[in-house]
């Protein structure tokens, strides 16, 4: 079963936005780098390359008030429990950036973005 952690330091943000590929979408733009070394330490602990995936999540002020953003990140967090299983590389790491038409878009665009990005991600090199 793939173990799906989260992004939360600043310093990674920056890393995966420098180094990693980017693809967009109409309601997202997707960041993919594969994992560092750092986090492979405890192995003994069920924390190893084949089983988990860290995603981050940004929704910037653009996108709306607090209720809007707030709304956007619940939105993506879902899109991504629904994909991630199928679609991401073992042992990388994802950002999820909202852009300001997701406010607007259905949850099934949302989802239908996030699943071509993630297709479409890795053919890119």
């Amino acid at each position: 079963m793939l173990k799906i952690l989260s992004v939360t330091k600043s310093s990674d943000f920056q890393e995966i936005s420098k180094k990693g590929q980017k693809f967009h979408a109409k309601t997202l733009l997707l960041l993919e780098k594969p994992t560092s070394e750092f986090y492979f330490q405890n192995k003994l602990i069920g924390k190893n390359a084949d089983n988990f995936v860290r995603v981050g999540f940004t929704v910037s002020k653009t996108v709306g008030n607090a209720v809007v953003r707030n709304r956007a990140k619940r939105r993506l967090r879902e899109a991504v429990r629904e994909v991630i299983a199928q679609y991401a590389k073992r042992s990388h790491d994802y950002v999820v950036i909202a852009k300001k038409e997701i406010s607007a878009a259905k949850f099934e665009d949302v989802l239908s973005d996030l699943k071509f990005c993630l297709k479409r991600i890795g053919v890119r090199k």
